[in-house]
């Protein structure tokens, strides 16, 4: 018969070994953390002298225990015997095989190879090559248990199955193509070993054909037991998308949800709302906006820049609104001679009430005072040109001698004459009062009456 002692890896190269037989009732904890940090519980404790534990007790082992689980190791823990041949890390088939009298049972099945294996303390106590491992047994005790780090029974090949030295377990050790890195396909086997059959299986859920027309055509692969199938997108109901939603060999015909289109007589690419059609195109001539104020008229759409002209040229129920092409500024004109202060423009195509096109009045409280009203000798700026009474005011001369003719030579502008001042300018001696324009002729040597004679009779 095959040896008990039985090996299990799992992804923390945990081993099962065989229990320490025992029929006492004291509890056991394994704290299996790698580090060997094993804890004994219950009356069983190793000799003080020996460091062993009694074979018939259940233990875990520290460092400086072992725990002997079969009659015949001998008491120094060596396990040697005199039938034996095979050492610690050759292949057995029974325990007799092994000097150790441990053959660890790596394969299932009673013809299947073990290895000859031993308890250990720490890895002085193993052959060169391997290691003292701590693993738990069938009854949950702790053993430290000499095994080969790189010992990997792998019946296919694939680097997968029983021992530290494998790169996992393989639920199927006789198929190379079955492990834990292989890919799952859809042949009804665990390629994966992750415990299901063809999930997300390569190939699944690509596009295949069908051999059906419109979207039916191309349908996605499935895995049904085993086996792909190309399943065909099922058929719906026609939509405007340019496909063949129905699978009858035709697109777009009666859709579910057609489109309207709008007359667009004038061409400019927006149609009239009165006149319309349905389907998933636009026939000639048609559009799908309907937004056209006038569809005789081209240069007028949504869109187009608004000009001043009375007309609402980009159909958004405004006329002439800013900013529109010819638009000017108005001036605010509070005194309505049609004349703006200047300040505080605002644009448009016409003039809003209180408004007026040309600014530059220098006094929008009087309508009198503004650009086009002459300057009037009042000593106010009346044509807002900056100056006041130009080209308009008299001139005065000075009349010293007071006989009403004043001198050419002495003279102010005013709009109103100074005092000593006259409008005449013709006298010829400003000093003496009886030599003037007017004045009678003396014989005294002088031209009394200014004009340029001196003397003169008659």
């Amino acid at each position: 018969m095959k040896p008990a002692h039985v090996l299990f890896l799992t992804a923390t190269a945990t081993l099962l070994v065989a229990s320490c037989a025992s029929d006492s009732a004291s509890s056991r904890a394994n704290n299996n953390d790698g580090a060997g940090d094993i804890q004994l519980f219950g009356d069983a404790s190793p000799d003080a002298d020996t460091g062993l534990v009694d074979a018939d007790c259940e233990c875990a082992l520290d460092a400086d225990c072992e725990c002997l689980s079969d009659a015949d190791v001998l008491a120094d823990g060596s396990g040697d015997t005199a039938d034996s041949s095979a050492e610690v890390g050759e292949p057995c088939l029974e325990d007799s095989d092994c000097r150790s009298n441990f053959c660890l049972d790596v394969v299932a099945g009673d013809d299947a190879p073990g290895v000859c294996s031993d308890f250990c303390a720490n890895e002085t106590d193993c052959p060169e090559g391997q290691d003292c491992l701590l693993f738990t047994n069938s009854g949950g005790d702790a053993q430290r248990i000499c095994v080969d780090l790189n010992l990997c029974f792998d019946n296919d090949g694939d680097t997968f199955g029983l021992g530290p030295g494998c790169r996992g377990p393989d639920c199927n050790d006789a198929d190379a193509q079955v492990n834990l890195l292989a890919d799952e396909i859809c042949d009804g086997v665990d390629n994966n070993c992750d415990g299901n059959v063809d999930e997300n299986a390569l190939g699944v859920g690509t596009p295949c054909e069908t051999g059906f027309a419109g979207q039916c055509a191309t349908g996605l692969v499935e895995c049904v037991t085993g086996n792909e199938f190309c399943t065909p997108i099922p058929p719906s109901d026609e939509v405007c998308d340019g496909a063949d939603n129905d699978c009858d060999g035709e697109a777009d015909e009666d859709p579910t949800d057609p489109l309207t289109f709008y007359e667009d007589r004038d061409g400019d690419l927006f149609g009239d709302v009165l006149i319309s059609t349905t389907g998933c195109t636009p026939p000639s001539g048609y559009v799908a906006a309907s937004t056209d104020c006038n569809d005789d008229n081209a240069s007028i759409r949504p869109g187009a820049g608004e000009v001043c002209n009375a007309i609402d040229d980009n159909c958004d129920g405004v006329v002439d609104e800013l900013p529109a092409l010819g638009s000017i500024p108005f001036y605010p004109d509070a005194d309505g001679d049609g004349f703006g202060t200047g300040s505080s423009p605002i644009s448009g195509c016409a003039a809003p009430e209180g408004y007026a096109a040309q600014g530059g009045d220098c006094n929008d409280t009087d309508p009198l005072i503004n650009l086009e009203v002459p300057e009037a000798c009042n000593g106010i700026d009346d044509d807002c040109d900056g100056a006041i009474d130009e080209g308009v005011t008299p001139r005065w001369y000075a009349d010293r001698d007071g006989d009403g003719a004043g001198d050419p030579t002495s003279f102010v502008d005013s709009c109103t004459a100074p005092a000593g001042y006259v409008g005449s300018a013709n006298d010829c001696n400003d000093g003496t009062f009886y030599i003037g324009p007017g004045q009678p002729e003396l014989c005294d040597g002088f031209d009394n009456n200014c004009n340029s004679l001196t003397d003169e009779t008659g």
